[in-house]
This record gives structure tokens, C-alpha cells and sequence, in this order.
């Protein structure tokens, strides 16, 4: 139920201390809401925390709902780890069309996306033996996105969340 932030100004979402999910930072936390004045308008903005990055962001209040997310419950991290696992689309073998569709998938912030990401790589890592450096990249991104959001769904360190994720993607990739 949308509700007035705390300066009474604009109906949203989240208060402040809510736990939060944004597409390029992961797990976050709303701090606070501020007013800022910009070239002679007032705008009330979200101030956001995310602890994995130590990175303090604001975003416009009344754009919150469209860049940031609740993050998912133990229930639906279980049901997408279990899906990945039943599941597979190979990424495109063009490094050029991968690397357009990977930056799609990770600018998205959708775990299944993401986690079509980590498979897909995993699996081009185990063929190859080596993956280019915006691979490299990708990877790394999809691995942490995911682990710092299932960490906090599962209520586990991140890092026994990571090697979950990672146990996922090489069972899947052996599978395929």
C-alpha cells in the first residue's frame, strides 16, 4: 500500500530502512528522504546505501518504484535456483551478440536473467577454458548481483550463498 514518505510530499512505496534490490548495486538499504532544490524546484529524493559497494546514491523519489525492487523471499530464490536447475539456454557463441544480450540481462536486475548469465558463461568457461575480460566481467557481475540478493532471501553469509550459486552453475553446466 502506497503511503506519503516522510515529508508528506509524493505517495510511495518504501520507507526509510527498508531493504531494497537495485538492477546495478544489488542490496540496499533506504536511508532517508531528502528535499534538494534544482535550478529553482524543489524535489524530494531517496537516499540509498548499499553496503557490498559502500556506495551512497539518490535517486528521485517519485522514480523509486521504477528502478529499485523488494527483494525476493527464501520461497522465491528456492523456486529460481530450482528452475535454473531443470532449465538451460546456451548463450550465443558471436561475442558480440553475447556481450549485447548479457549487458541487457544484467541491466534488467532479473535473477532468472541473471542467473542465464552465470550458466551460460560457467559453461563457455568449462569449453574454453578461459573467458574474454567483458565475460570475465559479466560473470563476476551476475555472481555478485545474485549472491548479495540470495544471501539475504536465504538469511546465509553471502559467501556460502556465492559457492550455492556457483555449485548451481557448474551441476547445470555438466548436465547440458
Amino acid at each position: 500500500m502506497p503511503k506519503l514518505n516522510p515529508k508528506g510530499l509524493i505517495r510511495i512505496k518504501y520507507s526509510t530502512g527498508d531493504t531494497i534490490f537495485h538492477p546495478l548495486h544489488g542490496i540496499g538499504e533506504v536511508k532517508d528522504f531528502e528535499k534538494k532544490e534544482l535550478l529553482g524546484t524543489e524535489y524530494i529524493f531517496a537516499v540509498l546505501f548499499f553496503p557490498r559497494q559502500q556506495l551512497k546514491i539518490s535517486l528521485p523519489a517519485n522514480k523509486l518504484d521504477e528502478t529499485v525492487r523488494t527483494p525476493l523471499t527464501d520461497q522465491q530464490a528456492r523456486d529460481i535456483l530450482e528452475t535454473a536447475q531443470e532449465t538451460s539456454e546456451p548463450l550465443n557463441s558471436s561475442w558480440k551478440v553475447r556481450n549485447r544480450k548479457n549487458l541487457e540481462r544484467l541491466a534488467s536486475g532479473d535473477p532468472v536473467q541473471l542467473i542465464t548469465v552465470l550458466r551460460g558463461l560457467h559453461a563457455i568457461r568449462e569449453e574454453k577454458g578461459n573467458l574474454n575480460n567483458s565475460d570475465r566481467k559479466h560473470l563476476t557481475q551476475s555472481l555478485d548481483l545474485l549472491s548479495d540478493e540470495f544471501s539475504v532471501a536465504f538469511g546465509e553469509p553471502i559467501e556460502e550463498t556465492r559457492q550455492r550459486l556457483e555449485q548451481t552453475a557448474l551441476s547445470t553446466v555438466g548436465a547440458a
